[in-house]
């Protein structure tokens, strides 16, 4: 009797945290790839929790499966985080470095305008501030 007490305590744990898992699934902020991979950890550890350690025949069989596809459903899911945040960074980078590649250009080009403008100031400045000397030379 104390063994199916057992089984059935280790059953209800089992349950507990998987559907508090899948709370926090559902639940989750958006950042996709990290809910992903916290969700893979979850599993992997759920896959480690003792399920029917004293049972035999085909319960112990039954409950050996659930943790084997357990983990693979955490392997699965880590794998698809991984795959999701290497596109993400490379789509990222890929766009991180058009951007700055295009704000040089447009920084380079209004580095030389402002030169420009600065040296054309300058040269109506001293245009502004030589005698007038025009008046005296058409004469």
């Amino acid at each position: 009797m104390s063994d199916a007490k057992n089984i059935c305590e280790e059953l209800k744990a089992f349950y507990r945290e998987r559907s508090t898992f899948l709370d926090q699934k559902v639940n989750s902020d958006g950042n996709r790839a990290a809910a992903e991979e916290d969700y893979a950890k979850k599993l992997l550890k759920i896959s480690k929790m003792p399920l029917g350690t004293k049972e035999c025949g085909t319960l112990k069989a039954s409950l050996i499966a659930v943790k084997t596809e357990l983990e693979a459903m955490g392997n699965a899911h880590a794998e698809v985080a991984a795959g999701m945040r290497r596109e993400l960074e490379e789509a990222l980078a890929s766009f991180a470095n058009t951007v700055r590649e295009r704000r040089k250009l447009v920084q380079t080009n209004v580095e030389k305008l402002r030169r420009t403008k600065a040296a054309q100031e300058q040269q109506l400045q001293k245009v502004i501030s030589s005698p007038r000397d025009i008046s005296d030379a058409q004469s």
